[in-house]
Formats: C-alpha cells, structure tokens, sequence
C-alpha cells in the first residue's frame, strides 16, 4: 500500500492487486459497504493522521475509488471542513463513474503519429500527448473532434483512465 499527499486536503491510495490478495480484499468487497470495508477505509485514515498529519477531525470525507487497467486500486480521499463542526460517526462513500473523457488511448506512438497524419493535424485537434503505463494517451480539449473521427477507432481506443490520473503520473510527450 502506497499513501501520498496530492493536495493539502486530498491523499492517494494505492494498492497492488497482490496486497489486496494476500489480505483478502477483492474489488467487490471494496465496492461494497460492509464493515470490512468501512473498516479499512478507518485504519488508512488512521495511518494518514499518523504519517502525513492528515486529520479528519471535524471534517466531511469523500471517497473515490479506481481500478485500473492492470488491476491496482486507487482510494482518492478528500477532505472539506464540516459546516456544522460536529463529530461524523458515519463514513459516506460515493463512487464516481468516469463516462465521458477526451483521452483516446493508443497502444503506440505510430498509432497516434498516424492518425493525426491522416487528418492533417488540423488546428481543431488541440491535444496533448503522455506516456502512461506503457501506452500513450491523446488528451483533447472539449471542442476537439478527432474523438468523432472516422478513423479514429482503427488507431486508438477510449480512454477508461481519468485524465488527472494521466497528467499526474504520465510523462508529457507534446
């Protein structure tokens, strides 16, 4: 398990597909709102208060979660101070679904070189380019129409991860 602070109110968690094995934890149970999970979801709250000073006192939490391509799971836990100050007994746990992106994901840089050779790299194609978990992803602006390009699903495929996630951890190509 890797714990890092992203922002002054945000921590990252992430475990390998094997750290959750040899704990057994499977994606369902994590998805799920048992006591087991609620029960994890406390001890790294209580590791973060402890390594990084992450306290969350008088604050409400909010709980992301992510699993990516190659099965690590990511926990984003953000924190927002409590309008009323009063102690929360319960954790709520939302789950966001990332359905509408502008990263295209192609398996190799000739695939993006030759898709955007196709269409002439057109001034309406506003993107840039990251190196991510060994493929490479195109992040276009929201007028962009290469996603609607006829082409575009011989050279490259939707995105399913996240555009910060990409930009945080990819290296920037162009």
């Amino acid at each position: 398990m890797k714990i890092e602070q992203i922002e002054t109110n945000k921590i990252q968690v992430i475990f390998s597909k094997e750290e959750l094995e040899n704990n057994d934890i499977n994606f369902h149970n994590l998805m799920s709102n048992s006591k087991q999970t609620q029960n994890l979801f406390l001890a790294i709250l209580d590791i973060a208060e402890k390594e990084m000073g992450f306290k969350t006192l008088n604050y409400d939490i909010a709980i992301e979660t992510l699993i990516l391509e190659n099965s690590n799971f990511i926990i984003t836990i953000s924190r927002q101070e409590a309008a009323n100050k009063t102690l929360h007994n319960n954790l709520k746990i939302s789950r966001k679904h990332y359905i509408k992106n502008y990263a295209l994901k192609f398996n190799c840089f000739d695939d993006f070189y030759d898709f955007f050779r196709k269409v002439k790299f057109s001034i309406s194609y506003n993107k840039s380019l990251y190196f991510f978990n060994n493929n490479f992803y195109c992040i276009l602006n929201e007028s962009s129409k290469a996603q609607k390009h006829p082409l575009i699903f011989e050279y490259a495929s939707p995105s399913s991860i996240p555009i910060y996630l990409i930009k945080n951890y990819g290296k920037k190509v162009l």
